[in-house]
Parts: structure tokens; sequence; C-alpha cells
């Protein structure tokens, strides 16, 4: 969440490199949308009161700004990535 939310990578970049650095099938953006945009915000409310990260911090923001615009992962339809018709479609991030 770092680095989306610090703009370094998008969600594509991160997957893919952790796909092809751990040959796994999918990465933890993918990961993220399936378990909830919620959970792993309420995750991060925790992860961020133990380290007051300005990183964190923005990780944090970019949760919260998801879940209050109903953008939970896959479930909606949209969180790290849009979902449509069964294909998983990068989003613009303009942060």
């Amino acid at each position: 969440m770092q680095l989306l939310a610090t703009g370094v990578a998008t969600p594509r970049d991160i997957d893919l490199a952790w796909k092809v650095g751990r040959n796994i099938p999918y990465g933890p953006c993918q990961a993220i949308d399936r378990v909830g945009i919620r959970t792993l915000y309420n995750i991060y409310l925790a992860h961020y009161a133990n380290t007051g990260l300005e990183a964190d911090e923005k990780a944090l923001a970019l949760l919260e700004r998801l879940e209050k615009a109903g953008e939970l992962g896959q479930e909606t339809g949209m969180g790290l990535y849009e979902y449509r018709d069964g294909e998983t479609i990068d989003r613009e991030w303009n942060l």
C-alpha cells in the first residue's frame, strides 16, 4: 500500500513484481481486492497507530478514501483494480 499511496508503483507493477519474484499466481493488490478493502483498512488502522510513519499515513488515507467511496474490491466491482464482465482492468491512479 505504501508503494501505491506514495506514487512509486501501480497495482499492476506491484503484482507483477511479486508474482515474478515469488513465482506465485497472484500479487498482493489482487489479494487485497479479494479479501476486501475494508479488511485491510481496519488492519492498517492498527498498523499506523504502531508505526506513525508518513508512508503508512498516506496508505491509510488511500484505503479510507476507497472505503468511503464504496470501492471495496471485487465484491463491489471496484477496488485497487476495476472488475467488469469477468475482466480485471487497471485503474488510473493520480495521487
